[in-house]
């Protein structure tokens, strides 16, 4: 018995000892053992925000200059990741915790370094949400319910599967028409308001011998005063795209993603048949059939809100004295669009057709603005050019890009043979997708937060002659200190003498003044006057400069980039300087 403790004490004594050894008296490491770098830095420890294996796994671009280092994707993370908006955790996403906290919006602005830094600081303390998923909270994600980077990304799926199967939507003036995918398309809508949960309501009428059919689907809130949400999703003999599978998609989106949810007001959900061909016949039909019109408070008319260059909402009515009226919905939207940092454009007031901030034709807000129903008309057009005319006094809104790549057609997509995903994703990369999003991410901040208070709230916030002024892209002045806006990224200093410095990347002057005409004809030779341009305009119009670099080619080709800067041009050209070159980007 004593031999047998002698020798247990005798192992334990080896097992303590070896225990107290330092790692270097045990022996090398093995090859495999993993070592996490430190994340604290500068005295903050970043780990609630930063995971270097999701980092490395997220971003493409990442893991080809860094492989599996994770000391450099942190190291990348904090010099340029934070500042460019990328999500490196589970548990946080900058434009999430922006969206979710109006407060924070206000503050930072798009300043996204900003967010991570509060949020680590304060956000985690005070239990505030980090990420559709994580943080002190989750959400279910349903077609971009939650996390901004997914506002949008069901509509853009849903868009293609219209533009492959349903093109061609056509119910015009001739009873011999074959309406085969109209009809198609329309069960295709019931089958998807089915799938969400919803009981859709069909409302078939016929006019002088040729029959139309709606679409709707009710969701009801906790008053029950109404919002319509509605699109057309007939079309002329194109793909129907733009016009209006954009609208079709992203209202779909809605549906989904507020089914179930508790709102204000009671939501429907429309799909209108006839409006190329008939006068907006569908929503005309569905005021006529539809149970208590007189309880709608607001139409949502969504409409072409993909390939247009700006972002556009339009609404009110003037009356006889000449005072904007029924512009509540319209005027909570562009407060909204200033919190999220989304810019929103009134129609420009050189337009005479439509007199700003309304549009009373053109799509089917028309009868519901008929019936003395407010209205906000969401579309992405261009309608002027740079100086303020326009290409058809009767139809303004035919422009709808300044894109040279548009050229034969005047600039206008709609009812052209470029109202074609695939020509649009060719010649406009990205451009959809941006606006489904920020389309998205506005409908969905009105209608959660529209309420029977909303009305006396915000009708007549803002005079026209206001509205305008801030909002009219015709428009440059300082809008004042009450509206800052959202943050912009500071111009460029311009050189008193010609020097290309670090824009050499990006910018050659004699390829510039070659390339474009105008800026030939109007600055001849002289470098620094074109070098100027290219600073001022130039980058913000997406010119390219250099044979070396195309913006919309280094958009296109990363994704990344096109999810951290949308249609923010100048970003593209900043982050190929400052990054990407170091990073071999390709970009051209």
């Amino acid at each position: 018995m004593r031999r047998k403790l002698t020798t247990m004490f005798a192992v334990l004594l080896v097992l303590c000892f070896s225990w107290s050894l330092p790692v270097s008296a045990a022996g090398p490491l093995p090859k495999n053992t993993y070592s996490a770098p430190s994340l604290i830095y500068g005295g903050r420890d970043y780990s609630p925000v930063f995971n270097a294996q999701y980092y490395l796994a997220k971003y493409e671009d990442l893991r080809k200059a860094f492989g599996t280092d994770e000391a450099k994707a942190f190291s990348h993370f904090l010099n340029n990741g934070i500042k460019e908006g990328r999500r490196a955790s589970e548990n946080f996403d900058v434009r999430y915790y922006r969206d979710q906290y109006p407060d924070l919006a206000a503050a930072f602005g798009n300043n996204y370094a900003k967010y991570y830094i509060h949020y680590l600081d304060h956000g985690i303390k005070e239990n505030r949400k980090g990420s559709d998923g994580g943080g002190s909270g989750s959400g279910s994600g349903q077609g971009g319910e939650s996390g901004s980077d997914e506002y949008g990304a069901y509509a853009y799926e849903l868009l293609r599967v219209i533009d492959a199967n349903y093109p061609n939507r056509i119910n015009n003036n001739s009873v011999t028409t074959d309406k085969t995918t109209l009809r198609a398309m329309g069960q295709w809508i019931n089958d998807q308001l089915v799938s969400y949960g919803y009981q859709p309501v069909v409302y078939r009428h016929e006019i002088e011998g040729h029959d139309f059919i709606d679409y709707a689907c009710r969701k009801p809130g906790t008053s029950g005063k109404r919002i319509v949400i509605g699109a057309h999703y007939d079309s002329v003999a194109t793909h129907g795209c733009e016009d209006n599978g954009t609208g079709v998609a992203l209202t779909l989106e809605l549906a989904k993603r507020f089914y179930g949810k508790s709102t204000p007001y009671t939501l429907e959900f429309c799909f209108f048949d006839g409006e190329e061909f008939r006068g907006y016949a569908g929503s005309n039909i569905y005021l006529a059939l539809c149970d208590h019109p007189e309880s709608i408070v607001l139409y949502v008319n969504i409409d072409c809100v993909g390939a247009g260059d700006l972002m556009y909402a339009y609404g009110g009515i003037y009356n006889e004295a000449g005072a904007l009226t029924r512009d509540w919905g319209l005027q909570m939207t562009f407060a909204l669009a200033d919190e999220l940092s989304i810019p929103l454009h009134v129609i420009p007031e050189t337009v005479a057709r439509f007199p700003s901030p309304t549009r009373d034709a053109s799509s089917d807000h028309y009868y519901f603005n008929k019936n003395g129903i407010p209205y906000v008309y969401f579309e992405a057009n261009r309608i002027t050019y740079e100086d303020g005319s326009v290409i058809d006094e009767q139809r303004p809104h035919y422009l709808n890009t300044l894109n040279a790549a548009f050229q034969d057609t005047n600039g206008q997509i709609i009812h052209t043979k470029y109202d074609d995903l695939s020509k649009l994703e060719a010649l406009l990369p990205g451009v959809i997708q941006d606006h489904l999003s920020k389309f998205s991410r506005l409908i969905t901040a009105l209608l959660t937060r529209a309420d029977t208070s909303s009305p006396a709230a915000y009708s007549g916030k803002l005079s026209p002659a206001e509205l305008i002024k801030r909002y009219s892209p015709l428009q440059s002045g300082d809008p004042g200190p009450e509206d800052p806006g959202p943050e912009e990224p500071a111009e460029p200093e311009e050189p008193s003498d010609f020097d290309a410095g670090r824009y050499s990347l990006v910018f050659d002057a004699d390829y510039y003044l070659d390339k474009y005409p105008d800026l030939r004809a109007a600055y001849g030779t002289d470098k620094a006057r074109a070098f100027k341009h290219f600073l001022r305009n130039g980058m913000k119009e997406a010119r390219q400069a250099s044979a070396k670099f195309n913006v919309q080619v280094y958009r296109a080709r990363y994704k990344d980039l096109d999810q951290a800067f949308g249609n923010n041009w100048t970003l593209y050209y900043e982050h190929y300087i400052n990054n990407g070159y170091k990073e071999k980007r390709i970009a051209y």
